[in-house]
């Protein structure tokens, strides 16, 4: 069943600071999901971008709820193998989020964060 399920975009820096143990579980579920990359909007600028999939929309909604930004949608996918998607490509929320999370991911996300925002930092253009 196809519940077209899209939250969409929230802003709202006034959300609680997530806890420790929050910021814990979501940087497990980063560390083990999620992905940061840039992207070239076609117009000689770069997006940094930051996603997690999961097929239980509700783990992304609450990760949303966490931080007050980022977007979920979806299901991405044929019947039965549907994903959904928390993305973030708000410069600001992008830093916000890493750093909040960065005590409990693995090396690996670590530098591929730091080549994200080393390609960002370096392209002419810059879209924050």
């Amino acid at each position: 069943m196809d519940i077209g399920f899209k939250t969409g975009t929230r802003t709202d820096l006034s959300a609680q600071v997530p806890s420790r143990e929050d910021l814990a579980w979501v940087g497990g579920f980063y560390d083990g999901e999620g992905s940061c990359g840039t992207v070239n909007n076609g117009k000689k600028a770069r997006f940094v971008t930051i996603r997690i999939t999961q097929k239980n929309p509700e783990l992304l909604v609450k990760i949303q709820e966490l931080f007050g930004f980022g977007s979920v949608v979806g299901p991405y996918g044929e019947t039965g193998k549907q994903s959904y998607r928390f993305g973030l490509s708000n410069f600001e929320h992008c830093q916000a989020f890493m750093a909040a999370i960065w005590g409990f991911i693995g090396t690996d996300k670590r530098k591929q964060f730091q080549r994200c925002f080393g390609l960002h930092r370096t392209h002419s253009g810059l879209v924050y």
